[in-house]
């Protein structure tokens, strides 16, 4: 016990305790105290046990900031000091929060900065950056005290508080208090700092204050440390691009002030300028970026081309878009699948599909870009707009004459919108150049098919190529299904003479001659099979 007792001993803990007011409420068993040494007369562990419950009501009593913080520290075996560094922060952090209850009381007035002064503060540059930081979520509050400060002869504002306070301006609802302390920072020789920039440059633009962060790009390129990268004119020109609509105005003051500020432009930079003037409709002025391009050893590619079509589909000139087409291939840049997804989409807007099937069917025939992953959108797009037939045919006429490729998910599709429009033929015609294209057939959608609308003598055709390189036991179970789906469909005839059709080793399977050589339900067949 006397061991716990001097490892938990803390005279100046002790002491300050002792100094609080009406303490005795709280502590009374600190009554008895050595007039000599009275915080050696306490026990200490008393104080920890009884220090821990009343701890959020000491916070109140008039005490010092520091012995404050000291009160909160954990309870140490060794004394410890406060640095002079750590107590000169502490008694500015306690100022700061008198400043901030005092300015928060109510709307900015006479009286608030009489209070303000009585307190007898002397402000510093933490000070201010401390009650700004804490002003953040009140503009106008933390202009009138920036402003307030200003008057104090004994302090004089810096880089860092014009900053600081900048940051908080920087939003629609103080635009005009903004570019006024930015004014004020320029006549007094402040720079804005490229950290700063960068958070008001992209406030700007998630508020689509386009204009001002124009304002703002300009201004920094005329500075002598902070310039702009190619990053911030990209970022710019893109946010305009994406408005649709680009201010042309704008493109061009953007890309005059980083050139005149010795900005040099990479590929990404010429791009953006390009995008925004293909989205502008000025496709003359886009020819003459790409020119310029070339020139300074940037060489157009696919990106560029792109954006180049995806203009002149916008703007309803689709000739002119594939003809671009063509001029990448002369250039020898491949339109990838985005350029042709840009193209189709186009044509799509514009209603002539048509139109693009048959420069589709010309670039393959040329040795063009048009591949098989292009044939699957443009399938997916005619089934889309339920054009089944004309995607079946376009489809069969470009695998078997021109020797493309599609992927199962695009003969999937097209098989099942054949399926439900009961295109019997057509449906069994894609799954043979599903076979020989080395897919493994999709067979459940015919079952019902057949039934509905077909003949034994098509089901035993379909079934006996289907099964043809499967095991025995997975043919047995396609037959099974088929009979069943005539079954089902009342057709008893029609499944007694697909039975006497099948293979002569599937006519002789026990459960197949059992279930539908006997007449009974499909159900009990079902069942019988399973077991």
């Amino acid at each position: 016990m006397m061991q716990l007792t001097r490892r938990l001993l803390d005279p100046k803990r002790a002491l300050i305790t002792f100094r609080l007011l009406n303490i005795e409420k709280h502590l009374p068993f600190i009554y008895q105290v050595s007039a000599t040494h009275p915080f050696y007369s306490i026990s200490n562990a008393n104080i920890y046990t009884n220090a821990r419950i009343i701890n959020s009501r000491i916070l109140q009593y008039s005490c010092s900031l520091q012995e404050r913080w000291y009160l909160q520290r954990p309870f140490s075996s060794k004394p410890s000091k406060v640095s002079r560094e750590e107590t000169s922060n502490t008694a500015k952090d306690e100022d700061c929060e008198l400043i901030c209850q005092v300015v928060n009381q109510t709307e900015w007035s006479d009286k608030i900065e009489t209070e303000l002064s009585s307190l007898n503060i002397k402000l510093s540059n933490y000070i201010v950056l401390s009650v700004l930081r804490n002003l953040k979520q009140t503009p106008e509050t933390a202009l009138n005290f920036f402003n307030w400060a200003s008057t104090k002869t004994e302090f004089s504002h810096t880089s860092s508080t014009y900053n600081a306070v900048i940051r908080i301006l920087g939003q629609k609802s103080c635009i005009d208090q903004f570019w006024s302390i930015v004014a004020e920072m320029a006549n007094e020789g402040h720079e804005i700092r490229n950290k700063t920039y960068r958070e008001i440059l992209g406030r700007f633009l998630d508020s689509n204050m386009v204009e001002d962060a124009v304002a703002l790009f300009v201004l920094m390129m005329g500075s002598d440390k902070n310039k702009p990268s190619n990053l911030d004119c990209r970022i710019i020109l893109h946010h305009l691009s994406s408005s649709g609509s680009p201010d042309i105005d704008l493109v061009y003051r953007v890309l005059e002030t980083f050139e005149n500020g010795n900005g040099k432009f990479n590929k990404e930079t010429y791009d953006a300028v390009h995008r925004c003037l293909t989205m502008a409709d000025r496709f003359d002025e886009a020819v003459g970026v790409m020119k310029t391009m070339e020139e300074a050893g940037f060489l157009p590619d696919n990106s560029t081309f792109s954006q180049l079509v995806f203009g002149l589909c916008k703007a309803g000139t689709l000739d002119e878009a594939c003809r671009v087409l063509d001029a990448m291939k002369e250039l020898g840049c491949t339109p990838n699948l985005k350029t042709w997804n840009i193209l189709i989409d186009g044509h799509c807007k514009a209603g002539q599909i048509d139109q693009l099937l048959s420069y589709f069917e010309l670039m393959v025939e040329s040795g063009g870009s048009a591949d098989g992953e292009v044939l699957d959108t443009l399938v997916k797009t005619l089934c889309s707009q339920n054009r089944i037939e004309d995607a079946h045919s376009f489809l069969c006429k470009m695998i078997s004459n021109k020797g493309l490729k599609v992927s199962r998910g695009t003969f999937k599709e097209l098989l099942q919108k054949l399926v439900s429009a009961e295109r019997l033929q057509d449906a069994i015609k894609l799954s043979d150049l599903m076979l020989k294209q080395g897919f493994p057939a999709i067979v459940d959608p015919f079952y019902n098919l057949f039934a509905r609308c077909g003949t034994v003598e098509g089901a035993v055709d379909f079934l006996t190529k289907v099964t043809r390189n499967i095991p025995r036991y997975l043919a047995v179970e396609l037959y099974f299904t088929m009979l069943n789906a005539f079954c089902k469909a009342g057709k008893k005839a029609e499944t007694q003479l697909l039975l006497s059709r099948c293979p002569r080793n599937i006519q002789r399977n026990p459960d197949l001659l059992f279930q539908f050589g006997s007449g009974d339900t499909p159900s009990a067949a079902q069942t019988t099979l399973k077991t």
